[in-house]
């Protein structure tokens, strides 16, 4: 008679050893939940978002302190819109008023390039004093006219 050796595991070691796995696993999954793990995560992100906009909040109060200090020397900016809400400034008022569109060197050109004739052009520009007056506010912009006096 021929003797044969099986090596293997038989079926029956196979199931005990799924059982054993699944009570393990059973026994892990109930202490991670038992502990609060989940929710500790969970208390801990809220905590993380709040100090983040808390912090937000502050870094905005210190730029906004800055800003006090580094517009005009200490002293608090005032807009024109500003200042004709409030009744300051009325409509029909003049104003000293500065355009710093556009250099003169910059019109010249303009003027030289745009003059109509391909010659050779002298382009003159002489800046008048020009009085501003407020013509009215509009969608918080305030709308100046040129007066020649």
């Amino acid at each position: 008679m021929i003797k044969s050796r099986n090596k293997g595991i038989t079926l029956i070691a196979l199931v005990i050893t799924i059982i054993i796995l699944l009570i393990l696993a059973g026994i892990s999954i109930s202490t991670l939940t038992n502990q609060g793990l989940f929710k500790n995560a969970k208390v801990a992100q809220n905590a993380t978002e709040k100090a983040e906009a808390e912090q937000g909040n502050i870094l905005n109060e210190y730029e906004g302190e800055i800003n006090k200090y580094l517009s005009n020397d200490g002293k608090t900016e005032e807009k024109l819109v500003d200042k004709v809400n409030d009744g300051t400034i009325k409509i029909g008022d003049y104003v000293k008023y500065t355009p710093d569109t556009a250099s003169t060197d910059t019109i010249l050109q303009e003027l030289s390039t745009y003059s109509g004739s391909s010659d050779n052009t002298t382009s003159t520009l002489t800046q008048e004093s020009l009085n501003w007056r407020v013509l009215d506010v509009k969608d918080g912009q305030v709308r100046l006219i040129s007066v020649l006096m």
